[in-house]
């Protein structure tokens, strides 16, 4: 085969194998061959396309083009952590432990008051949120951190910042309200919202295989087992089952959803000391 001679659109050289620019179409040598080195009527075309889907700044303004979102527009610091939500919901479960540590010394009550989710949670609805970020004791926040760090990010990654963020808090409110509701007791910790991020990572990835303490199992065997321990754990102890399993539900469903879509105890008790946590 003779290969037939060409020259650079740029500099005007001889090119035997010269490059084609996938944005503009011309043929380039080698030292000119990216859009950055040649004149490229093109790339900026591309771009101005990109620009105005809102994919990427404007150099000038530092604006995106396209339909501004409710967090670009109002909560733009938030932008930040775009990415990295689930060590975000980390570090707010420990600045939270931290304040509980501070009321706690203060006066119990006003810990109880703003962290413990309870059947009178319609006169503290503000609890239905803090509760999900505070908890027990040190050990039961050392446990819910470690799941958190290893699952979080990676459903994260799986399905994005925004849906974490989501079955975290949605998970969270149900498991909690559950456990309030059926056990009519008080409750405190992460671990519904938690067991929610687990079983939508559960759906989206099943067989990925884990650790529980040392053995290695796949996921949705752990996921199995938990239910099993949970269900008979009911009304038993300190551990908040339900709202464990409810929040678990609320994980399973999202990620189902998430699957489709790709195509892929009464205030006497607590103040006597018998707070639940999960």
């Amino acid at each position: 085969m003779i290969s037939i001679p060409t020259r650079c659109s740029e500099c005007d050289e001889v090119e035997y194998m010269p490059y084609t620019c996938k944005f503009c179409g011309e043929e380039f040598c080698a030292e000119h061959r990216l859009p950055e080195n040649h004149s490229c009527s093109g790339l900026s075309d591309y771009r101005a396309k990109l620009r105005s889907q809102g994919k990427i700044m404007d150099p000038k303004t530092g604006d995106r083009g396209g339909e501004v979102g409710f967090v670009e527009k109002y909560l733009p610091f938030l932008s930040y952590f775009k990415g990295n939500v689930a060590l975000l919901l980390l570090g707010l479960i420990f600045v939270a432990y931290l304040v509980q540590i501070v009321l706690r010394g203060i006066d119990p009550m006003l810990e109880l008051s703003v962290f413990f989710l309870g059947p009178d949670f319609v006169e503290r609805p503000w609890s239905i949120i803090t509760s999900m970020f505070a908890h027990g004791n040190e050990f039961h926040l050392f446990v819910n951190a470690i799941v958190l760090f290893f699952f979080g990010p990676e459903l994260e990654r799986r399905v994005g910042s925004r849906r974490l963020l989501e079955v975290y808090l949605v998970a969270g409110v149900i498991g909690g309200l559950a456990h309030v509701v059926f056990m009519e007791s008080y409750v405190v910790g992460a671990s519904g919202a938690i067991f929610g991020v687990f079983g939508a990572l559960t759906m989206l990835a099943p067989n990925m295989r884990i650790f529980l303490i040392v053995i290695p199992m796949k996921l949705w065997v752990a996921t199995v087992i938990f239910v099993i321990l949970n269900v008979a754990m009911i009304g038993q102890g300190p551990i908040a089952s339900l709202a464990h399993l409810g929040g678990l539900g609320i994980g399973l469903l999202y990620g189902l959803l998430f699957k489709n879509g790709d195509d892929q105890k009464p205030k006497s008790d607590l103040l006597s000391g018998g707070r639940k946590r999960y």
